[in-house]
């Protein structure tokens, strides 16, 4: 069985290097992509996927990348669950890169710019969740890390 993606698009969120306590190195941002289809019927119609990136990979995006960078991402994807302070399961999907490309520069996104014009409100509830997801991420690591 194959569990391979290969994805193109923008990046949404400035990348940030973070480490767990073992020292390994990694990144996680969204990435818009595209529906493929009609254009004229699907308008600002577009998936934002999760993306994680290990390694010395990760330390070149955070270096040499920024929000509306064009990538190709190849990798795989990964779905996890875990219970929220509700105590409700909650079920994730994102995609651990193993290779990352990256594209010349072209037009800006106007999607996520767009979006986020349009809905502040959103915005700042994205950037509240994305640091909270990524301080339980680093949790979960180090967590497994112990387990090993």
């Amino acid at each position: 069985m194959l569990n391979i993606v290969n994805l193109q698009g923008f990046i949404v969120d400035p990348p940030e290097l973070s480490e767990t306590s073992s020292g390994v190195k990694f990144t996680t941002f969204r990435l818009l992509v595209e529906r493929t289809g009609d254009k004229k019927k699907m308008k600002y119609t577009a998936d934002y996927i999760q993306i994680d990136v290990y390694g010395p990979r990760a330390v070149a995006i955070c270096k040499h990348l920024q929000k509306n960078s064009q990538i190709l991402v190849t990798g795989a994807i990964v779905t996890d669950h875990y219970d929220n302070y509700k105590r409700e399961t909650v079920y994730t999907t994102r995609v651990v890169a193993s290779n990352v490309v990256f594209l010349p520069h072209v037009q800006k996104s106007k999607w996520a710019d767009e979006f986020f014009e349009a809905y502040p409100e959103i915005g700042k509830l994205y950037k509240k969740y994305a640091a909270e997801k990524r301080k339980q991420k680093k949790e979960d690591i180090e967590e497994m890390e112990k387990n090993l």
